[in-house]
């Protein structure tokens, strides 16, 4: 992955971006699993059942990332981090959610997401919907926008502490261990399980405290160890055998359903592993795997679009009169490869211009055109 800090620092780490491509996959290929299960036997059941094992994955990445590309602190600091994270996931997430409302109420016309308002307006805030059903509280009005509501609130408390300088870890650490720890305690007992439910009536309330953020903190953890620990002495054979059986060890659990689940104890602490070796192997010995670092260049788009292309090309195959093509292996490939094509498209000439667009209006109407 290719990762620019706050003052135009690159950074290549090619094996995130890899990374974060294979999440974005097994997270389509999890919802678009019937399409491949046959009638002698469900291969789509076998094979990507436990394709959410992506969503921690994604979290850890994001956790690891934020850290590692950011070595300035200050109140110009933390204006300038939220205002291009900001950018980065709204505009896309308006318009898929929006394109994705459009395309269900043409397929579904009874469907409640499109009529309902208030959850519309909620789910373009990041605000969960529901304070029950954890860790997803009632997903949101584009299904996959759930795992942004994390995102969003873990961006606020990461830009608020930059704001204190040499006091950032301080101030953050004291309020994960308030939020995910010490409030959970007083009103229930701290729970690492993400269905946890602490009572509260306040859906927010139900999201800060959900123990899946956890996930995010131990990609912090991780781009503080790897610019600590020293394997500049490891042999590259006992590196990559390492690499060996922690990949081993993820794709057993995630094929074997052994303690599935988006918390840390569950699919969170393996992958937590993999991030980790792999970015260590990266940076003693360099990393180039082309189409997955491509991949994970338009995992965003990816993963925020797969939905409404899939129920675009439904559409077309049942209103053009071949709804008997609508479905199958060939359907799900077909599904996949059009997922990655407009993909490459919204990457390319919308994602990027249009977030570039709403950060330079942001930054020429902030304070930080008069604090420079």
């Amino acid at each position: 992955m290719s990762v620019n800090d706050s003052y135009g620092e690159k950074r290549t780490i090619n094996t995130i971006q890899a990374l974060r491509g294979i999440a974005a996959l097994m997270v389509v290929l999890v919802h678009f699993k019937v399409y491949f299960n046959m009638p002698f036997y469900n291969f789509g059941d076998a094979l990507f059942s436990y394709g959410g094992m992506g969503v921690p994955l994604f979290f850890i990445i994001s956790g690891f990332v934020m850290t590692y590309t950011h070595n300035r602190t200050g109140v110009h600091e933390s204006i300038l981090f939220i205002i291009k994270r900001f950018s980065r996931v709204y505009p896309l997430y308006f318009i898929a959610t929006i394109l994705w409302l459009i395309v269900l109420k043409y397929s579904v016309p009874t469907a409640h997401e499109f009529d309902n308002s208030t959850d519309i307006i909620k789910s373009l805030l990041f605000y969960p919907l529901d304070a029950r059903n954890a860790p997803n509280l009632g997903l949101s009005s584009l299904f996959v926008g759930w795992t942004l509501n994390y995102e969003m609130f873990f961006y606020a408390v990461f830009a608020a502490s930059l704001a204190f300088n040499r006091w950032m870890w301080t101030v953050f650490s004291f309020a994960f261990m308030t939020i995910l720890y010490i409030i959970p305690s007083i009103f229930s007992s701290f729970s690492f399980v993400t269905e946890v439910d602490y009572g509260f009536s306040v859906a927010y309330m139900s999201l800060v405290t959900n123990p899946i953020i956890i996930n995010f903190l131990a990609g912090v953890l991780i781009a503080k160890l790897v610019n600590v620990v020293d394997f500049s002495k490891a042999s590259k054979s006992s590196l990559t055998w390492l690499v060996f059986a922690v990949v081993a060890a993820f794709a057993w659990q995630y094929f074997s359903g052994f303690r599935a689940g988006w918390g840390f104890l569950q699919w969170g602490f393996v992958s937590a592993a993999l991030v980790f070796v792999c970015v260590i192997y990266e940076r003693r010995f360099g990393f180039v795997c082309a189409p997955l670092t491509y991949l994970g260049s338009i995992s965003f788009s990816v993963y925020l679009l797969h939905p409404f292309v899939k129920e675009l090309l439904q559409i077309i195959f049942i209103e053009s009169g071949h709804e008997e093509y609508a479905g199958g292996p060939l359907m799900g490939l077909l599904i996949v490869s059009s997922t990655i094509l407009v993909a490459h498209v919204s990457r390319n000439y919308i994602e990027v211009w249009l977030s570039n667009k709403v950060r330079d209006f942001l930054l020429t109407r902030s304070m930080l055109t008069r604090i420079a």
